[in-house]
C-alpha cells in the first residue's frame, strides 16, 4: 500500500480530473492525469491503477446506454483495446521507469499541442 502523503495529493485530484473528462466535463484535461500521479510514483504504477478504474468505467458506461449503444463500435474497438492492454502488461516488465515517463511525457506534449493547433485554428 502506498502510504506517502504526496501520492494521495496528486492522486485525488488526477483522478478526479480523469473522471470529469471522461463523463465529458473536463474536455481534453484528463490526459494530466497519468503524468500528474507520475510525479508521485512510478508511470507503471499509475497504469496499474487507473487501468482497472478506466476499464470499470467504460463497463458502467455501455452497461448504462446497453440499449441504444453501437454494437459495430463496440466490435471494432474491442480487439485493439484487449491487445493493447496486453502489449501493455508485456512490456511492462521491461522497460524503465524512467523510458515510460520520457514516453508519457512525449504524448502529452504531442496531445496538448495538437488541441492548441486544434483551437487556434478555429479561431481563424
Amino acid at each position: 500500500m502506498i502510504t506517502d502523503i504526496w501520492f494521495y495529493a496528486l492522486a485525488v485530484p488526477a483522478v478526479l480530473l480523469l473522471g470529469m473528462s471522461k463523463g465529458g466535463f473536463a474536455g481534453g484535461l484528463g490526459i494530466l492525469g497519468v503524468p500528474i500521479m507520475s510525479l508521485a510514483i512510478s508511470p507503471i504504477q499509475v497504469a496499474g491503477i487507473l487501468l482497472p478504474i478506466l476499464i470499470v468505467m467504460d463497463m458502467v458506461g455501455v452497461w448504462a446506454y446497453r440499449q441504444t449503444f453501437h454494437k459495430e463500435n463496440l466490435f471494432i474497438i474491442l480487439p485493439g483495446a484487449v491487445i493493447g492492454i496486453l502489449v501493455g502488461l508485456a512490456t511492462a516488465s521491461f522497460v524503465t521507469d524512467d523510458f515510460v515517463r520520457i514516453l508519457v511525457g512525449l504524448i502529452a506534449v504531442g496531445f496538448a499541442l495538437d488541441y492548441w493547433i486544434a483551437k487556434r485554428g478555429d479561431a481563424a
